[in-house]
């Protein structure tokens, strides 16, 4: 039922069971000694990794829609509060999950073909887009360096380079950047 608040939840669970039988099929593609055999695995595991999209892609709208109708501005009732703050940090979780979908397609192609490339600035995009939005959480932050691994996987070192730098010149302020910086 798409309109059960657990909705949401179900389609983000869903894509990560399929993103991890999708990232089994591609280890069993490289241990395949069959050239047939490796390409019908390559094959499934780009499937599987292009359904667990359809099920992120699902989540992130519902939840975004979910969290653009909720009240924003109830300071004095706590319980809406926290409603209003795992809402947000189930939609970054979604959106985080939607651009890791990208970029692990990206890897099961050859680095040099354009789906490679295609699939990399994908990811890089929907990372630097979780960034703007969440720059000052975490998840922000984890978004951006996350974005340049996928630059640094394009050949963009000096971008990649310039991506954190940005998140070695962030204050000191979260503990967890802290060590995200290490």
């Amino acid at each position: 039922n798409p309109t059960h608040p657990d909705a949401p939840l179900v389609e983000m669970q869903l894509g990560v069971v399929l993103t991890t039988q999708a990232k089994g099929y591609a280890a069993d593609a490289h241990a395949a000694a069959d050239e047939t055999a490796r390409a019908a695995l390559i094959a499934q595991a780009r499937e599987t990794f292009l359904s667990a999209e359809g099920y992120f892609s699902t989540a992130v709208d519902q939840l975004n829609t979910r969290y653009l109708g909720f009240p924003k501005l109830n300071y004095t009732d706590e319980a809406v509060q926290r409603r209003g703050q795992r809402l947000r940090g189930e939609l970054i979780q979604a959106r985080m999950y939607h651009a890791g979908v990208r970029e692990e397609l990206a890897g099961i192609y050859p680095l040099e073909s354009s789906e490679a490339q295609e699939n990399y600035k994908a990811a890089a995009d929907r990372y630097e887009q979780i960034y703007k939005d969440y720059r000052t959480l975490i998840a922000g932050l984890m978004a951006r360096l996350k974005q340049g691994q996928c630059y640094k996987a394009l050949g963009d070192t000096r971008r990649a380079l310039g991506l954190y730098n940005d998140l070695l010149t962030q204050p000191d302020e979260l503990a967890a950047l802290r060590r995200l910086r290490v």
